[in-house]
Formats: structure tokens, sequence, C-alpha cells
């Protein structure tokens, strides 16, 4: 599902999937393959967010599983031209506000120190590991914040 704010600038489901897929090519080993992510930008469990530049590209993410106990952070990424400049921040701030009185949980690669930082940024612990929960074969870090 989308977000409001993407629906009133005229975004459909087909262009943030079309968005979202490109920016997992650049970010990601093994990236969602486009029926997933098609799939998941329709899920009304689900809320996306994009970050859009000042010239209206489409920069970066945000992809939450919304429950009425919790919510899950599905995916998150910036585009790498656009890394480094408080993107991945604002994105953060959004799932936090989304998330407001809820636990929050992710899965983050254990060797994606960049990404566990700015977890840890804002108040993030990890709590667990999962072995082999990647498609690469990577374990994966459970965090938690309760927002």
């Amino acid at each position: 599902m989308l977000d409001n704010s993407l629906k009133d600038r005229g975004f459909t489901t087909k262009r943030v999937s079309n968005e979202i897929f490109n920016i997992e090519q650049k970010v990601f080993a093994k990236p969602h393959n486009y029926g997933v992510i098609e799939q998941a930008v329709s899920d009304a469990n689900k809320l996306f967010y994009l970050q859009i530049n000042n010239k209206s590209q489409v920069i970066g993410y945000a992809g939450l599983i919304i429950t009425p106990d919790f919510n899950d952070i599905w995916s998150i990424a910036v585009d790498p031209k656009w890394q480094h400049l408080g993107f991945g921040y604002k994105l953060m701030n959004w799932i936090l506000t989304i998330s407001k009185n809820k636990k929050v949980f992710l899965e983050v690669d254990i060797n994606n120190y960049k990404a566990i930082n700015l977890y840890k940024d804002f108040g993030f612990v990890i709590i667990d590991k999962r072995q082999n929960y990647f498609a690469t074969g990577v374990p994966a870090f459970i965090m938690t914040k309760t927002c």
C-alpha cells in the first residue's frame, strides 16, 4: 500500500514497484525480484514511502509491515549516489513516526555495519541472530526498538 503522500503526488503501484526495484538492483547483492516487490507494494498490510529529491527523482524507499501489535521493516534503501546525505535518517524518522507506541523489528545483514550503526543511532538493539537468513546465505541480526 502506498503512503498517502505518494498517492497525492500521482504515484501508482507500478511506478513505486519500478523505483524500488531499480534501487534494490544498485544496493543489494541479492535484491528482491520484481514480482515480490510488486506484491509487497500492493499488500494492504505493508506501507511504502519514497524519498524524493528536489528534482522529483526517487532516491530511496522504506517498506514497513504493519500489524496491530508491532511493525517490521520490510526493507529500506537509499540509492548509492545519495547515501551519506541524511536520507536514511529521514526514512527512519518516517518509520518511527508511523510506528508510534509500537515495537519495531528488523533483520539486517551482520556485515552491513553502516545499516547496523544507523539503526543503533535510532535506539535499536540486537536481540538475536538468524543463520542463513538472506538469499546469499549470510546471517542476520534481529534488532528491535519500542517507539
